[in-house]
């Protein structure tokens, strides 16, 4: 009561646990950050929307991308490269898995964020909606692997002790296995939906021997050539006579298993691609049409340019021309410090020149007269019709 202390009461806790937490924490933070920014896996983070937040530099190098923030607020879902299904499927907070062939050129085309990388490449990707305590989105989170070289050597190396029969039989492509002598071994029962030639009619026979006459020097010296280097890839384009005698467009792969015990032969998978190449030409076509067109503007916006300067009787430059040329000249010789010489001339007694013979004469004697000026004019004498005469 008289203000002296007489005792001090101190409440403790145990916080020990609080730390720990806050310490376990923070180095899950870390290991956090560490994995992000080292992870060999692309990841990039969306936010609920579907714009991107951030990438890490494994999925910079794989899209191409030189600086995050050029892709900051990129929208998950205008992405080309992602079908309508899964975005659909995206969108129901559903997680989707795919691998994809990644078309670059689309990225360019459609403006969607700048990127060193051209042409394709295939990924593996796994994007996850984030969901949450009220199960609600709120973002997104993708992983994305570029398996590019790994689909190339699954392509060429792909083999089994039954030939992959489960998955060719039901395959819409044909695989034919010719081997060392070009002889077929095999060929998958989707060559008769191809050819009109059933398997075993093609047993035994030349592996070219359908191919179009005009192709086979080509498609000869292909296969050759991968006959000759073992494990080679080579892919090619040609046509091919079916059965009934009808061409149509294939596309090849071959890929020399030859030195492999389980296949000892070429495989080749093919398949019938005339659908594109008349869409290919027809492409090529109007492309054609447009740039003819476009020669034909630009040819009229030449005409207009030169009409707009040039006196369409003379051919001289206009007094338009003049105007603006003069302004030029006298500020580059007030420059240079040099002198500019004008001559202002008319015709005498041109008049009666048009009154007698007629203005076609008149204009006739102008053009000639012009033209004596041009012969006699230096390179960089500027002559111009002010008017009349």
């Amino acid at each position: 009561r008289n203000g002296n202390v007489k005792s001090i009461v101190a409440i403790t806790r145990n916080v020990t646990e609080r730390k720990r937490a806050e310490q376990a924490l923070h180095e899950s933070d870390e290991r956090f950050k560490i994995i992000y920014s080292q992870s060999p896996v692309g990841i990039e983070i969306y936010d609920a929307d579907g714009k991107m937040l951030d990438i890490n530099p494994a999925g910079m190098e794989i899209f191409g991308i030189e600086r995050a923030e050029d892709v900051h607020g990129f929208d998950l879902f205008v992405d080309p490269n992602i079908t309508r299904r899964l975005r659909k499927k995206l969108a129901e907070g559903k997680s989707i898995a795919f691998e994809s062939v990644f078309d670059f050129e689309l990225i360019k085309k459609n403006g969607l964020y700048p990127t060193s990388r051209s042409g394709q490449c295939y990924i593996d990707c796994l994007i996850t909606p984030l969901l949450s305590s009220g199960r609600s989105i709120s973002g997104y989170v993708a992983h994305v692997r570029e398996i590019t070289e790994r689909q190339k050597i699954a392509q060429a190396l792909a083999e089994s002790e039954k030939r992959f029969r489960s998955l060719i039989e039901h395959s819409a492509d044909a695989i034919s296995m010719i081997d060392a002598h070009g002889a077929v071994v095999y060929e998958s029962p989707s060559t008769r939906n191809l050819t009109g030639y059933t398997p075993e009619e093609r047993m035994g026979r030349n592996g070219l021997e359908l191919i179009y006459p005009d192709d086979l020097p080509v498609v000869r010296a292909t296969l050759a050539e991968v006959i000759a280097n073992k494990g080679m890839v080579k892919d090619a384009q040609f046509r091919s006579v079916r059965k009934d005698g009808t061409v149509w467009w294939t596309e090849g792969s071959a890929v020399n298993l030859l030195h492999q015990p389980s296949v000892q032969a070429v495989v080749i998978n093919y398949r019938d691609i005339t659908h594109r190449k008349k869409a290919e030409q027809a492409l090529k076509t109007a492309n054609r049409q447009l740039n003819a067109r476009l020669a034909q503007i630009e040819q009229l916006q030449s005409e207009l340019r030169e009409q707009a300067l040039r006196d369409p009787l003379t051919r001289l430059f206009n007094r338009r021309y003049l105007s603006e040329t003069m302004e030029r000249e006298l500020k580059l010789a007030k420059r240079e410090k040099k002198p500019v010489s004008v001559i202002v001339m008319d015709i005498d007694r041109f008049k009666k020149i048009n009154d007698k013979h007629g203005h076609r004469v008149g204009d006739e004697f102008l053009t000639e007269i012009s033209k004596m000026l041009q012969s006699h004019a230096r390179g960089s004498d500027i002559i111009c019709r002010y008017g009349g005469e």
